[in-house]
């Protein structure tokens, strides 16, 4: 399992690694966490996740996108953990899978963890980047 102290966290600009990969403020409102190949996530990894989220945001609405194509697994603690979003800021998250196990894994946390906010699978992290300023947009 990954580091999951978030003191350690590396942070450069708007770019922060977390104990699953990395992620980026890319443009106001969008922030995308790209995880590393074959990470498993836990539910500690989350819950610094959504910290690290809630820094980026910096009080602001965002849409999280995550490119999980690389993803080896996720506790069903991880999951649930992520479907509350990050302390009320995350209205949107698009999740950007495979056509393999990391699309049956965003289905099982649609399916299963009831996620909180509007969530969408994609194929490409432009579409799903798309979506994110549309929703941003409906939002404002």
């Amino acid at each position: 399992m990954a580091d999951t102290d978030s003191s350690k966290s590396k942070e450069r600009g708007d770019l922060r690694s977390t104990p699953i990969g990395e992620m980026r403020l890319v443009r106001p409102g969008v922030i995308v966490h790209r995880l590393e190949e074959g990470i498993s996530v836990a539910a500690e990894d989350a819950e610094v996740v959504k910290q690290l989220t809630a820094e980026l945001a910096a009080g602001q609405p965002v849409v999280m996108v995550v490119d999980m194509r690389q993803v080896a697994f996720a506790e069903r603690d991880a999951r649930d953990a992520f479907s509350e979003g990050a302390g009320g800021l995350e209205i949107g998250t698009a999740l950007v899978t495979g056509e393999g196990f990391s699309d049956k894994l965003a289905g099982l946390f649609l399916r299963y963890s009831r996620p909180s906010r509007p969530v969408n699978v994609f194929r490409t992290e432009s579409d799903a980047i798309a979506w994110a300023q549309t929703l941003l947009a409906e939002h404002a």
